[in-house]
This record gives structure tokens, C-alpha cells and sequence, in this order.
């Protein structure tokens, strides 16, 4: 294989995978806020994906009935799948992985803004 049919065949892979609902194609979860408002929701952009609002238990306004409680009192609620729902294994697995995205992002959040 020639070095233009490799950056060929990769530039197809990026295309395809950038368009499937994914933002980025090394991303698998995104946190962050609505630009028009204070929601935050986190997303899964890998199968399976969701997106999913985050919030403090108090706060809920739990529309779809299904919350995830996680370790620092907040809840990942109102989950929109873009396919099958998981197995209760493998969403109990999707939830500790957002926590950790979570607390990732915190943390890098807390290295941009100091105060």
C-alpha cells in the first residue's frame, strides 16, 4: 500500500467516523454545557451511546423516569440512547466509566480556573 492510499483509506475512516453522531472520533465521553442555558449533560459517543443530563438530586427534574445516583450526590438522568438499550451489566459499567469521566473533567476544569 502506497502512502497516498493509506492517507486515502484514513481520510475515509475519519469521515466516516466523524459523521455518525460522533464529535470527535477519539472522544468517547463529552462533558459540558448547553450554550443557552445551565444544563450540563455528559455523552457517550461510542456504542452504546447516549446523552444524559446531570444534575444535583435535589435539583432532578427527571422526565424519563430512569436516574443514576453517582458517589458526590449528583444524578445522570433523562438519557436519550441513539440505540438499544444496554444490559443492567453493561449500563452499571456506562455509569462508573461517566463517573470517572466526570471527575476527569472536573479536575481539568479546576487546572484551567484556579479560583
Amino acid at each position: 500500500m502506497t502512502n497516498s492510499d493509506t492517507k486515502s483509506q484514513l481520510e475515509r475512516s475519519t469521515f466516516t467516523a466523524s459523521h455518525q453522531g460522533h464529535a470527535d472520533p477519539t472522544a468517547t465521553w463529552i462533558v459540558g454545557r448547553d450554550a443557552f442555558g445551565d444544563q450540563a449533560y455528559i455523552m457517550h459517543t461510542v456504542s452504546p451511546a447516549f446523552i444524559a443530563k446531570l444534575g444535583r438530586r435535589e435539583e432532578d427534574g427527571i422526565l424519563s423516569g430512569l436516574a443514576y445516583a453517582t458517589s458526590d450526590d449528583r444524578s445522570i438522568y433523562d438519557f436519550v440512547w441513539f440505540e438499544e438499550f444496554p444490559s443492567s451489566g453493561l449500563f452499571q459499567r456506562l455509569m462508573r466509566e461517566a463517573e470517572t469521566a466526570l471527575r476527569s473533567s472536573r479536575r481539568s476544569a479546576d487546572m484551567r480556573d484556579p479560583t
